[in-house]
This record gives structure tokens, C-alpha cells and sequence, in this order.
């Protein structure tokens, strides 16, 4: 099935499930949504593009390189926060950075990165940089 469907699937049912537990419990007068509909809307749409991504990575690529690129969410926290946060990364941060990078160069393969090899598939290449997508916009999840 290809990732578009999935992903619809997956939202609506999730929407439903909640939706019905909250009509069940009666709580679903209790919601306020004044003010908060965009933010609810824009975080639903980025929910849905990040879960796009990761199965677009998973058909393109295979299971174990499309979790670990998902979960290179840290990386990215570690490389962002100084510039939000003003945070100053430590020195074993940037080690563990760098051991990290190499590790999933590594699972990767570095041998895919290069365009000119015979036997070169470029759909593997989408898959790793939507994977990377993946990882990358799941903080703010």
C-alpha cells in the first residue's frame, strides 16, 4: 500500500478512536478549542508529514534504516539548541554527535552516497534523505 493511504488511514482511525472516548466519557463538551484550532491543525499536518516521510523512507529503503534515521531526532536537538536555546553543547555531547553521525554513515553504507557507481539506485538515496526528513521534524512532535 503505498505511504499516502496509510498515512490517512492511521490519522482518521486515530481521530475516530479519540473522538468516540471522548463522547464516551462525556468529556467532549469539555474541549475548548478557542484560539487553538491552527496550532491543533498545523500540528495534525505536521504529524501527517512526518509519517509520510517515514514510510515513504520505509518503501524506498527497509525497516532498520527508516527507524534509525527516524530516531536521529537527538542529533538534531543536539545540533539545534544552541542557536534556539542558547545552550552550549558539552564536550561529551559532541563526541557522542560525531559516534553517532559515522554510526549511522555506517549503517547507511557510505558506498550509497556515491551517484557515478554502477548499480547506484537513486530511489535508495529518497528514501535515506526522507528518512533524514523524518528524524529531523519529529522534535517537534
Amino acid at each position: 500500500m503505498a505511504p499516502g493511504p496509510v498515512v490517512f488511514y492511521q490519522q482518521l482511525l486515530g481521530f475516530l478512536a479519540l473522538a468516540v472516548y471522548l463522547t464516551a466519557t462525556g468529556k467532549l463538551s469539555g474541549i475548548r478549542l478557542r484560539g487553538k484550532r491552527k496550532a491543533l491543525m498545523l500540528l495534525g499536518a505536521w504529524h501527517a508529514g512526518v509519517m509520510l516521510s517515514y514510510y515513504t523512507a520505509v518503501s524506498f529503503t527497509n525497516v532498520s534504516i527508516s527507524v534509525l534515521l527516524l530516531y536521529t531526532a537527538p542529533l538534531y536537538v543536539l545540533l539545534i539548541a544552541p542557536i534556539f536555546l542558547k545552550e552550549k553543547p558539552g564536550g561529551k555531547s559532541l563526541v557522542a554527535l560525531i559516534i553517532s553521525l559515522v554510526g549511522v554513515v555506517i549503517v547507511i553504507g557510505p558506498e550509497n552516497f556515491f551517484i557515478s557507481q554502477a548499480g547506484f539506485e537513486p530511489g535508495y538515496l529518497f528514501g535515506v534523505l526522507m528518512g533524514l526528513f523524518a528524524g529531523f521534524f519529529t522534535p517537534v512532535l
